[in-house]
């Protein structure tokens, strides 16, 4: 047997294995999380960090009229610790900590569909000119959206995945 047909065999062997353990991509076509596309209201954004949340999840969501099915409600805090100090004292390394608590209700009933706590951080050096740590701070602020509106979306995406296959 060549390498090529080694391989294919493989594959479909692995393939195989996940099918019978029950794996059905979160993400596949004509998945139920697909089915949220336009489906979901999502909150307003008050700040840059909520915006950039808000802007993750619209791009996987995509924009939804006010009378949408479900809405999603939030609740975001951050906070900033130093992690480096240098011997004079000067901070060289900050870490930028987030928890988002937030749910998917269902307009017509007010019933939460699912809810949950998540949280992420990422940090920034503060070594450079005022401008350039300003900067250096937005851009962490941006990651930790990003990463809180992953969490937020992969943990609808599997709720209604499996809600599916039951």
């Amino acid at each position: 047997m060549s390498s090529s047909d080694r391989r294919h065999f493989l594959a479909l062997a692995a393939l195989s294995g996940l099918a019978a353990c029950g794996f059905r991509p979160v993400y596949r076509k004509g998945a139920p999380s697909a089915d949220l596309r336009g489906a979901v209201q999502l909150p307003e954004a008050k700040d840059p960090i909520s915006f950039a949340y808000r802007e993750r999840l619209r791009r996987r969501f995509g924009d939804a009229s006010d009378q949408a099915e479900f809405v999603l409600e939030n609740s975001t805090k951050t906070s900033e610790t130093s992690i480096a100090i240098t011997q004079a004292s000067n901070v060289t390394r900050y870490r930028v900590l987030g928890a988002t608590e937030w749910r998917l209700v269902r307009r017509e009933t007010g019933e939460i569909i699912i809810g949950d706590n998540v949280s992420a951080f990422t940090g920034y050096d503060a070594t450079s000119s005022a401008f350039s740590v300003r900067e250096a701070k937005k851009a962490a602020e941006n990651r930790l959206a990003i990463e809180l509106a992953e969490l937020t979306i992969s943990a609808i995406s599997t709720y209604l995945s499996e809600a599916d296959a039951s």
